[in-house]
């Protein structure tokens, strides 16, 4: 396998992708692109119109802790750490003792906009800072580095996988932050219908999930940026009143987020 960094491809078509260092040529080409989905041309299955969009995910790393600091944490079976807010966190510790970090913070940006250069917004390290704070409030600590990166995101958050026989074009896409574990899982998948083969990975039920479209702008933005909102009030509410079900207002977020449809 060759990997040509800085390259950027332009348009996928049957047998060929365009890129502004030439064409590559492939009888069979897989398209994996999950939040820059937008970014290439074609007709592409399970990428027609607006099916996917980047979502935001953005981390924090601290300087390393000392080992005192390890010893009153009480950390030291490395465990991943996660929380069951709607306004989700993930942490562990890595393997130079820093603890990193991750949530939303500041999810979409309009139109369907880019993370960049994966720098991330003063005020989402703060609110990521203050999460980190409030897990260990006897914990001091400096912010080292900070970064984002885009996930892919379909109407129903379910990921698709989709083969065109024809162009012999294939699509994986919509992971949704379940990437990890999804990947792997997709790749053998692509192979099998790329194949031909009628495999137990064929039949499973992601393989031509149509998940819908996403609506337009700036419908998309207020109503991804409401969504959020609503997940933090009700976080708010049910930390609160100490709340042992679902509130409404977080079914109410789920259901204009489409996690329930």
């Amino acid at each position: 396998m060759r990997i040509c960094e800085d390259t950027s491809a332009g348009h996928v078509g049957t047998g060929v992708v365009s890129t502004n260092r030439g064409p590559v040529n492939g009888e069979t080409i897989f398209v994996c692109l999950e939040g820059y989905s937008d970014t290439v041309s074609g007709n592409l299955p399970g990428l027609e119109g607006r099916q996917v969009i980047p979502v935001f995910s953005s981390m924090i790393a601290t300087e390393p802790l000392s080992a005192q600091a390890w010893e009153d944490i009480g950390w030291a079976g490395r465990e991943c750490l996660g929380d069951t807010a709607h306004t989700f966190i993930y942490a562990q510790r890595t393997a130079d003792d820093r603890i990193a970090l991750g949530g939303r913070g500041a999810p979409y940006a309009y139109r369907s906009g880019l993370p960049g250069d994966g720098e991330v917004p003063a005020e989402v390290v703060e609110q990521l800072a203050g999460r980190l704070s409030s897990l260990f409030p006897d914990l001091d600590f400096d912010i080292a580095h900070a970064w984002r990166g885009a996930l892919g995101v379909t109407r129903d958050w379910c990921a698709g996988i989709f083969f065109d026989p024809v162009q012999r074009i294939g699509v994986a896409r919509g992971y949704a932050g379940h990437g990890v574990t999804a990947t792997h899982l997709a790749a053998k998948t692509l192979l099998d219908r790329a194949s031909g083969a009628s495999t137990p990975l064929t039949g499973l039920p992601w393989n031509d999930h149509v998940s819908g479209q996403w609506e337009p702008e700036p419908i998309r933005w207020l109503g991804i940026r409401s969504m959020y909102r609503i997940f933090g009030l009700a976080d708010d509410w049910e930390r609160l009143t100490g709340a042992k079900r679902t509130s409404l207002l977080a079914r109410f977020g789920s259901r204009l987020a489409g996690l329930h449809e």
